[in-house]
């Protein structure tokens, strides 16, 4: 929704814009794909560890692991392709008039938080830089979302006159 808000009103070249959204799809299927590996991988090898018998119990812990280990690698691959994407749509949102200065750097520093939270938990895994990161993006997230909301609301609505093609 953002990028097609941006594209609608960006007096200057939109790539930066549709790179951002095409790199928010990749983040939702990654998202997909965690919540999978998250949800249904690490529940079957806790289960698989749980019922096992005390001499499987250290090959069933492995396979617990290297699932939490998979679930790092997505979770970081996910988080570089939000923030990558957002970094691209707060760059486009420099063009757009109506929008005031700050929205744009705010949409472009979550995305360097979430890029620096894929790379805590590829190279860290889950801890609590990665939870303090996790916070930051939401927090920046919440901020520029309401903001941006705000700002939509209070603008004057423009005349029913046709966009231009594109």
């Amino acid at each position: 929704m953002l990028y097609v808000a941006l594209e609608e009103r960006t007096e200057g070249p939109a790539w930066a814009g549709r790179i951002g959204a095409v790199l928010a799809g990749v983040s939702l299927a990654l998202y997909g794909v965690l919540q999978a590996v998250d949800g249904v991988g690490n529940k079957q090898v806790d289960q698989a560890w749980m019922n096992a018998t005390s001499s499987q119990k250290p090959t069933r812990f492995a396979s617990a692991e290297a699932m939490r280990w998979l679930e790092w690698g997505v979770s970081s691959y996910h988080a570089y392709a939000i923030g990558l994407s957002l970094i691209l749509l707060g760059s486009a949102g420099f063009a757009v008039r109506a929008l005031p200065r700050a929205v744009p750097y705010l949409v472009a520093l979550t995305g360097v938080v979430y890029v620096a939270e894929g790379w805590v938990a590829g190279s860290q895994g889950f801890n609590g830089t990665h939870s303090t990161l996790i916070i930051a993006s939401w927090l920046l997230s919440l901020v520029w979302m309401v903001w941006l909301t705000v700002t939509t609301w209070r603008a004057p609505h423009a005349a029913t006159a046709p966009s231009p093609a594109h």
